[in-house]
């Protein structure tokens, strides 16, 4: 099942976030990460998002941790955690079989 690393944030310096731009691509290709959404100017529907989205689908969520902690990732992450204020997070693919049993309970609450 497939992994994805999404991002949100904004951009405090641009300057050095373009060299982690740069860097960043051929670490995504050894893993065979594909960037699925790159949008640097969001439109927010709820809450205060920050306004740039990114999402990278790997195929796997192992295989997107590999990366993430992978030694080529590691030297150039500060480049954007320096560069940026938000949040990233590991996550998998949705199975549209059955609801996850979170979910279940909190549709049996809402119905009963």
């Amino acid at each position: 099942m497939a992994g994805f690393i999404i991002a949100t944030y904004n951009i405090v310096d641009q300057l050095n976030y373009q060299r982690y731009l740069e860097l960043v691509r051929p670490t995504l290709e050894s893993f065979d990460g594909e960037v699925l959404v790159a949008d640097y100017d969001s439109e927010p529907l709820e809450g205060t998002p920050p306004m740039v989205s990114i999402v990278i689908r790997f195929a796997s969520k192992a295989i997107a941790k590999a990366w993430y902690t992978s030694v080529q990732y590691q030297d150039i992450i500060h480049l954007r955690v320096d560069t940026t204020v938000g949040s990233a997070v590991l996550t998998e693919a949705y199975q549209y079989a059955e609801p996850p049993s979170a979910l279940k309970t909190s549709q049996n609450s809402l119905a009963g």
